[in-house]
């Protein structure tokens, strides 16, 4: 795995060297990982194998973009190498390989693409509708029927005796009647909320 710092200074750990935690852990500082305290870490890399193929790409806070061959991060010492020069008030943003920064420029051009064409865009609206209709279309299980087209608020209460109670700071709220009993007299009584 390699890790970039915001100065264009790369590191390299192996994946196992990695600390293992739990879901609820809150981790391990990366300085620690890295045995280096300088730098904040802008972009972290997996890397399967280093192949003459792929190419890293790297661009900066200021707009300055380099690509250099991912073989050339190999060896990497424990104190990193410098991967990009930079000016004092420039700082690395991110570093990508070639195949995913093209792979993800293609996807770019083809939303373009596809907003500026309104047939493409009613295609896509509609096949994901006609989807979203198969996933979760059912039979209508409920009826409407003419002539009872008003409600009123009464109606969607539930048949049965309720309790409504107001606190002095402003709190409402509505309970069954069969919360609570009747009592002899002398008893405590029964709370009916946390003022």
């Amino acid at each position: 795995v390699l890790f970039f710092n915001e100065r264009g200074v790369v590191y390299s750990v192996p994946a196992y060297r990695l600390p293992e935690g739990s879901r609820s852990s809150a981790g391990t500082p990366i300085s620690q990982v890295l045995g280096t305290p300088q730098g904040e870490v802008t972009a972290m890399l997996p890397v399967g194998e280093f192949t003459d193929d792929d190419y890293l790409v790297m661009l900066t806070v200021g707009g300055y973009i380099k690509k250099t061959p991912l073989k050339a991060f190999t060896k990497i010492r424990s104190s990193g190498i410098v991967a990009i020069q930079l000016e004092p008030s420039d700082q690395l943003r991110w570093g990508k390989l070639e195949a995913e920064h093209s792979e993800l420029l293609g996807t770019i051009s083809d939303l373009e693409g596809l907003l500026q064409q309104k047939e493409r865009v009613l295609g896509v609206v509609k096949s994901e509708a006609r989807a979203l209709s198969a996933k979760y279309s059912l039979q209508r299980r409920t009826e409407i029927v003419e002539g009872e087209s008003e409600i009123d608020d009464v109606d969607l209460l539930p048949n049965g005796e309720s309790i409504v109670l107001l606190s002095e700071r402003g709190y409402i709220k509505r309970l069954k009647a069969d919360t609570f009993q009747a009592q002899n007299r002398g008893t405590r009584g029964k709370a009916s909320g946390k003022l």
